[in-house]
């Protein structure tokens, strides 16, 4: 490791180096399959998946092993990936084709792990992962839409050198250095392609984080100046509106939730038609409270919506089900988490849960519909202004983890019956994390739920 130590934070030039040993990856073929082994190997294709960005390492807890970010290091060094970079031991979030280049690697490390009952699932979610991660990195190609992602990303490996005593001069010398440098690639690329104002708004509250924690890094604090300024003068050119290109939409939707084939106009029906059924079960209850009783229910409500932040199903078993959620499927577990943890004797509480699914499923609905038929809110829950335009710009900038949390109510919901619905949300505990085309076969056959009473409310109905 101490001869690659110039790739740990900064780029080293090309170099002749010799091919690496043999890429196995350690695994244990021809073996018997079993539990354990299959663990073990497990292990070694999610290191192999973990050194393409650290963002997996966050959610997993496991590193990658020295050889994988050896084979990290010396693809850049060979000039196999030109603009690569290794910060902390896995390559860098703007790093794209040497990301793409390892998980193509982890993908056929995979196919080599054995085959037992017991495993089965996960050894499927594994596969979903990597397929998942190199749909993201082609996400995040596509700067400076993705800005915002890549962002979180870097601000997630940055610790702050206030009272950080491991870090010496040198080292946050480097880290200070990374961090100006992709802002800057994202200010030459915003340069050439504005961001409408939701997108640019969600850039710019992506750069807090960022820089409450880049005090002591000069270079960086100075970069994210930069970068604010180009939003500043841009804001007062006013870029075209945004619009929802379904496809696009769509597509992020099936990497990364459920890869069922489906259309933005058959989502926004199914979740108006949950809208409908949800809002039949909430009248039939609101009708006994006063409105003072519902309003005081609907801020508790519009508190849950504003949760964010990592968010980890607790699976009986498998790594990658244990994993902390992926981006796209926080709202999931976040709504999971809600029904299995609310007290069903708790009638407050019961109504609050539904509040929250009904809402998730009215902006799946809003954001799934035509620009120009949208109402000026999309959902009902009360919260502040300056929150509601938050939410507005998360669902505008993440459609597909807003149509995520509707298609999870949607398994959810059964009837009126609230109990039904928890005790699917606590199966879905114990899957853990998985595509939702997955998740549905092993939840087992639900209650037929009742059609709603009224048509599907018109998308202005609040």
């Amino acid at each position: 490791m101490a001869a690659l130590a110039c790739l740990v934070l900064t780029a080293c030039p090309a170099v002749k180096a010799p091919a690496p040993a043999s890429d196995d990856g350690g695994l244990r073929r021809g073996e018997r399959a079993t539990s354990e082994s299959f663990s073990d190997d497990e292990r070694l294709v999610l290191s192999r998946v973990a050194v393409t960005d650290g963002r997996i390492v966050r959610r997993t807890g496991l590193p990658p092993t020295d050889k994988d970010t050896d084979l990290a290091a010396m693809s850049i060094i060979r000039g196999d990936s030109a603009n690569a970079m290794v910060v902390d031991g896995t390559l860098d979030p703007f790093s794209f084709d040497a990301r793409k280049k390892m998980l193509v690697s982890a993908k056929e490390l995979a196919t080599h792990l054995p085959d037992a009952t017991p495993t089965e699932l996960e050894k499927q979610a594994l596969s979903r992962l990597i397929d998942e991660e190199l749909a993201r990195v082609e996400e995040e190609r596509a700067l400076p839409a993705s800005a915002s992602a890549l962002i979180d990303a870097m601000s997630g490996a940055l610790a702050s050198p206030a009272g950080n005593n491991e870090r010496d001069a040198s080292d946050r010398g480097k880290r200070d250095a990374w961090l100006a440098r992709r802002l800057d690639e994202i200010g030459v690329t915003y340069k050439d392609q504005p961001l409408p104002a939701q997108l640019r708004a969600e850039l710019d509250d992506a750069l807090d984080p960022l820089e409450k924690k880049a005090a002591g890094y000069p270079a960086t604090v100075a970069a994210v100046s930069r970068l604010r300024d180009q939003l500043e003068d841009t804001h007062a050119q006013s870029p075209p509106p945004i619009t929802t290109d379904g496809s696009e939409v769509v597509s992020v939707f099936r990497a990364h939730v459920d890869a069922r084939p489906t259309t933005l106009p058959a989502l926004n029906q199914e979740a108006a038609d949950l809208v409908a059924r949800l809002h039949t079960v909430l009248h039939d209850r609101e009708i006994k409270l006063t409105d003072a009783a519902v309003r005081k229910l609907e801020t508790r409500a519009g508190k849950l919506l504003l949760a964010d932040g990592p968010c980890k199903l607790m699976a009986e078993s498998g790594r990658v089900r244990g994993m902390q959620t992926s981006r796209e499927r926080e709202s999931v577990c976040r709504l999971v988490s809600l029904l299995e943890s609310t007290d069903a004797n708790d009638e407050e509480a019961v109504l609050v849960a539904w509040l929250v699914m009904r809402d998730v499923a009215a902006m799946s609905r809003w954001v799934t519909a035509p620009a120009k038929s949208r109402p000026s809110h999309p959902f009902s829950s009360t919260v502040e202004m300056a929150d509601a335009r938050r939410l507005e710009r998360g669902v505008i900038s993440r459609p597909a983890a807003a149509i995520a949390a509707m298609k999870a109510a949607a398994l959810l919901f059964s009837g009126d019956s609230f109990r039904a619905a928890q005790n699917r949300a606590r199966a879905w505990q114990k899957l853990g994390d998985l595509p939702l085309d997955m998740i549905e076969p092993n939840l087992g056959e639900r209650p037929v739920p009742p059609p709603a009473k009224t048509a599907a409310l018109p998308l202005e109905s609040r």
